[in-house]
């Protein structure tokens, strides 16, 4: 049974026109391996299955963002891997757009990888009641259909506890 179990496991990692060849030791004991050994046989693979042809899936927008009718669209503040220290869970957000928001379409936050409900209402808000720990922001713009048109770079920050302050002497 272990035999079997080990050739199969040999069959799926060995490369496709690889050999696999079949040995048994002075002790007896059956070996499987991708080199010949003395007294080794070769052992016969089954042929390969004809790969299949996934369908396309459709994938979030790409992190690394895109402006798409715009010229500029990005997340000014808080900066990429920034620690924001703030004891009641307060991160202030700033955008850039340029041009401005065109007809029709309207932002949206996504607070690890969940949309916050409601839009954004401008070019700078403030992110209330987040928990302690590391956060990854985007904004995305959609249309009047809900399709997404532009999107900024996803961003990584860090909300921690202020740092006490000590007294000077």
């Amino acid at each position: 049974m272990r035999a079997s179990l080990l050739l199969a496991l040999l069959i799926a990692l060995v490369p496709a026109q690889a050999d696999v060849y079949r040995w048994v030791d002075d002790s007896g004991r059956v070996h499987y391996g991708d080199r010949p050994v003395v007294g080794a046989q070769t052992v016969p693979l089954p042929a390969p299955l004809p790969a299949e042809t996934a369908p396309p899936v459709e994938t979030a927008p790409d992190p690394s963002g895109d402006p798409g009718p715009y010229t500029a669209f990005e997340i000014l503040a808080p900066e990429p891997n920034a620690t924001v220290r703030d004891a009641q869970g307060r991160v202030p957000v700033a955008l850039l757009l340029d041009p401005p928001l065109l007809e029709g379409h309207r932002m949206q936050i996504l607070l690890n990888e969940q949309l916050v409900p409601g839009d954004m209402p401008g070019m700078h808000l403030a992110l209330d009641g987040l928990p302690l720990g590391s956060h990854r922001l985007r904004i995305d713009i959609v249309d009047e259909f809900g399709v997404t048109q532009a999107s900024t770079p996803t961003i990584d920050f860090h909300l921690r506890r202020p740092v006490a302050e000590t007294a000077s002497p």
